[in-house]
């Protein structure tokens, strides 16, 4: 389902309010977003001109609270269908980022979240959906995030369908892997979205986000974490956390 309302807030780090930012946001217009409410942040007038010039409303609303729990409060109370978290770049925090509460927003919201890194050149015109990469290992949360961007398909131009191999695999399970890559590029055809399909080995996070820059992506659209054993969590970076850590364009994450 398309979103119709939008909660934008910031990632705890200081909101800069850039033009790139802003043109990510504005282009959900397209699909009908009418408001986009604006959590402990009192975006400038240039960002109400602009949003109200194709048609959305932007209201500010004082904080309720720390932390994600009271965001992700507001945004069941507002009934928002997406949440977009305006993320620093990341270099006060180093090695440590993404920061806490912009971890917690990710790890617990039940409601597609899109983060864009404030770091970004460029003015957003070419589209946030314009060269989407999907990076998939065909889990639930996964199929999801394919299923989201379908309700966008008017709008994608190209679409890189990427998978990530991180153990070895026998000849059967190549024969699966591209059998299941080739399905969901079908799937994408069949909806009039050029998609490609792709195979990557290596690090998970690190190899999605090289894959954005190979094929110079405007987004990248992944699942939401699947649940892991209590000690693989302390020891293992979380794949979500690592590409959104790592992608110096939007990521979509969907739950």
């Amino acid at each position: 389902m398309k979103p119709t309302r939008l909660l934008c807030t910031s990632g705890g780090e200081k909101c800069l309010f850039l033009p790139s930012s802003l043109g990510k946001i504005a282009d959900f217009h397209k699909a009908g977003v009418t408001e986009v409410l604006f959590y402990g942040i009192d975006p400038p007038p240039a960002w109400k001109e602009t949003l109200g010039k194709v048609s959305i409303t932007a209201r500010a609303i004082p904080p309720e609270g720390e932390g994600a729990v009271s965001v992700l409060r507001t945004a069941e109370r507002e009934q928002v269908s997406l949440l977009v978290i305006l993320a620093g770049d990341g270099k006060e925090e180093g090695d440590s980022y993404p920061g806490t509460l912009l971890k917690d927003l990710i790890r617990d919201a039940g409601l597609p979240t899109l983060v864009v890194r404030e770091n970004e050149g460029g003015d957003g015109k070419g589209g946030l959906f314009s060269h989407v990469v999907l990076g998939t290992n065909w889990t639930e949360p996964s199929e999801r995030a394919l299923a989201f961007l379908f309700d966008f398909r008017e709008f994608i131009v190209e679409m890189e369908v990427v998978h990530v191999i991180n153990e070895k695999l026998t000849v059967r399970d190549m024969r699966e892997l591209k059998a299941k890559l080739t399905d969901t590029r079908r799937q994408c055809l069949d909806l009039d979205i050029d998609a490609e399909a792709h195979y990557y080995a290596g690090d998970t996070a690190e190899e999605i986000v090289t894959s954005s820059r190979d094929y110079r992506g405007s987004m990248i659209a992944i699942g939401g974490s699947t649940e892991k054993p209590f000690l693989r969590r302390l020891f293992e970076e979380d794949p979500v956390l690592g590409v959104v850590k790592r992608s110096p364009i939007p990521v979509l994450i969907v739950p």
